[in-house]
């Protein structure tokens, strides 16, 4: 088992490798290699998140050097929680590239591949330099990405998305640098260690490296006045491309939990997290609402989707900010990732169907299949608005439920209520459009049909929010014992500092 920890991240990097290598063979032969990786990829995610349920941790030591000196990859809770996430969206992802036909570009294989591979690393390390590595490895591969839709307008969008995560590649190395002088270390399990053991004259350092990462890991959460850059560009992306981005914004939400609420957070009283987790909550409030009137305005479907995406890290941030919120913050991430990616799938299945006028909400011809895409577009709305008995109202009702557990806070138990009335709005005047107000078709005219992959893709999403529906008992149980987890950094640090490497063959352990 412990050795299968690196293999989320290698088997993704080999596959890259091998398909970059097979750029002479049949595009058949590329979606094969693409397909048994990702679904080996899940596979083995499915292994880890049984394991890990069972609240054991595990450590691996690549190169089997200690911490600090070695790389460290650890599986907890939290880290199997967001593997399989990545794993199934993947999946969905992929079928919808294939059956598209985006993933016939040719190094298209290669690059989800890398994504994967950045984005199962961010989960799995267990050091901040290495965290940074992941960071560009996933976002190398999404600017390839997004570059192979090929419009004008999603050109534009990469150099905005290019540019802010630049500058947020580059914060994150000064404040790697500045927190490696002060601290002597990177390694997660030594920093949860440190605290008392900084000097007054030190701390001021500490505290501005510490602010620092928080700018990089808003800039990656899409938290406003940093996220602005995120409608145009999910927009801009092709719909598979898309739904696999809707991963993205979650692993900046994971880098505050796993750095800020677990490592950065035992360092109380001297971090700053025991200021800002006051405020992280309004600034969610304020991105929530933000995306949602950003799909009120919406002229497009996909651009109201990626302003829902945004509107979904705004009330991950209130719950990630608010002590005992990470629960519902995690059990809510897993919904709107699902929920997210579909939408952005449904609305390419629709596009594909309307003929030259796409997505876009004004009256057209109905689409072929219209009951079917109808309903799933009405399940994909009831869910991201939080309506019952979907999982959204479950997340959210347990984010709600933690508010009022906390005095001062209704005012953003009710920013979440107006986001969710307001998404609600903007999906309602969407749906009324696409599918009420749609013109006859002329005599003669063919209905298109359209965008299978996509079809089949959204239907396996919408299995996964149907999952947490009726799992919601057990998942609810595993994310409250993921806060606990994660609550208990400090003392699991020890355990992570005293692992051994692995005795070999011929020398003496």
């Amino acid at each position: 088992m412990n050795l299968l920890l690196a293999a989320p991240v290698v088997i993704p990097i080999v596959a890259a490798a091998a398909l970059v290598v097979m750029r002479g063979a049949s595009a058949t032969a590329r979606h094969a290699v693409g397909i048994a990786a990702t679904l080996t990829f899940l596979a083995i995610a499915v292994v880890l998140f049984a394991h890990a349920a069972d609240g054991r941790s595990e450590v691996l030591l690549v190169g089997n050097w200690r911490v600090p000196f070695g790389i460290a990859l650890l599986l907890d809770r939290l880290s199997a929680w967001m593997l399989l996430l990545t794993g199934f969206v993947g999946v969905a992802a992929l079928l919808a590239a294939i059956g598209g036909g985006q993933a016939r570009a040719l190094h298209f294989h290669a690059l989800f591949q890398a994504q994967l591979a950045g984005v199962a690393g961010a989960f799995l390390t267990n050091d901040l330099f290495n965290l940074f590595v992941f960071f560009e490895v996933l976002l190398a591969a999404s600017y390839g990405l997004l570059l192979y839709s090929g419009e004008r307008q999603t050109r534009g969008a990469s150099l905005h998305y290019i540019i802010f995560n630049l500058v947020g590649s580059l914060l994150f190395l000064i404040a790697a640098g500045l927190i490696y002088g002060i601290a002597g270390t990177l390694s997660f399990a030594e920093l949860a260690t440190i605290g008392g053991k900084v000097s007054a004259d030190d701390m001021p350092m500490l505290q501005a490296a510490m602010l620092l990462l928080l700018v990089v890991f808003s800039i990656k959460a899409a938290a406003l006045p940093l996220g602005l850059w995120l409608p145009a560009t999910y927009g801009a992306a092709d719909a598979p491309v898309a739904a696999l981005f809707a991963l993205l914004t979650k692993v900046g939400i994971y880098a505050v939990v796993r750095v800020f609420v677990g490592v950065f957070g035992t360092m109380a009283p001297d971090s700053p997290w025991i200021y800002l987790s006051s405020a992280i909550p309004w600034v969610g409030a304020l991105t929530l609402l933000f995306g949602a009137l950003g799909a009120l305005a919406a002229h497009h479907l996909r651009g109201l989707a990626a302003s829902l995406v945004l509107a979904s890290a705004g009330t991950l941030l209130i719950g990630t900010g608010l002590p005992g919120g990470v629960a519902a913050a995690m059990y809510y991430a897993a919904h709107s990732t699902l929920a997210g990616a579909a939408l952005f799938l449904v609305a390419d299945v629709i596009r594909r169907g309307r003929g030259r006028v796409e997505d876009r909400l004004e009256p057209a011809p109905a689409v072929g299949r219209a009951g079917l895409i109808g309903g799933m577009f009405f399940v994909v709305a009831v869910a991201i608005a939080g309506l019952p008995p979907l999982s959204g109202f479950i997340g959210k009702s347990m984010l709600i439920a933690e508010l009022f557990s906390h005095d001062g806070r209704g005012h953003l138990a009710a920013a979440v209520l107006l986001g969710s009335l307001t998404t609600l709005i903007a999906l309602s005047r969407a749906g009324s459009t696409l599918f009420w107000h749609a013109e006859p078709h002329a005599p003669g005219e063919h209905v298109r049909r359209g965008g299978r992959g996509s079809l089949y893709g959204a239907g396996m999403l919408l299995g996964g929010l149907l999952a947490l529906v009726v799992a919601a008992g057990p998942a609810q149980r595993y994310v409250g014992q993921l806060a606990e987890q994660v609550d208990a950094t400090r003392a699991d640090a020890r355990a992570i500092l005293d692992t051994q490497p692995r005795p070999q063959y011929g020398r003496q352990p």
